[in-house]
């Protein structure tokens, strides 16, 4: 236990396995940091008391975030909680109102044309453009089921 903040998490170094730091001042806010040294601050709550499964929910990476911005928010989350929301039911049930579209766009600008060899995301926008945005571009992600 630790107070997170940007010397704390700049002095954190990566392990073998997925390493958390939690905040003494902040119940349930904390640092994860992964083998690779990716560095990311997250909550962890329980809904229902003791007996309540254990939800995390990723408040973003460091360097896109302070310390400090990720413990304002954090607070915010921590008191939705508190006040009887679900942020990771939230954050799920918004994840599936978006629209097919949107989310294909966004692999491709986010992952494909920096992740992948150039043929491959040469494939990917053929694929899109050909198969899925024509008929799926509009529908909500949550609608989509195994058939289509």
């Amino acid at each position: 236990m630790a107070t997170i903040s940007k010397r704390a998490v700049d002095a954190t170094k990566a392990a073998e396995k997925d390493r958390y730091i939690w905040d003494k001042d902040l119940k349930g806010f904390g640092l994860k940091v992964t083998p690779a040294g990716r560095k990311v601050y997250l909550i962890q709550y329980r809904m229902g008391g003791r007996k309540g499964r254990t939800r995390r929910v990723t408040i973003g990476v460091h360097g896109g975030l302070t310390a400090d911005q990720a413990r304002a928010r954090a607070k915010q989350l921590l008191g939705e909680v508190a006040a009887g929301r679900d942020p990771a039911a939230t954050l799920q049930e918004e994840r599936g109102s978006r629209r097919l579209g949107e989310l294909v766009t966004r692999f491709l600008q986010e992952h494909a044309e920096d992740k992948l060899k150039p043929s491959t995301t040469a494939e990917y926008h053929r694929l899109a453009r050909l198969y899925i945005l024509p008929v799926l571009q509009h529908r909500l992600v949550r609608d989509i089921g195994r058939s289509d």
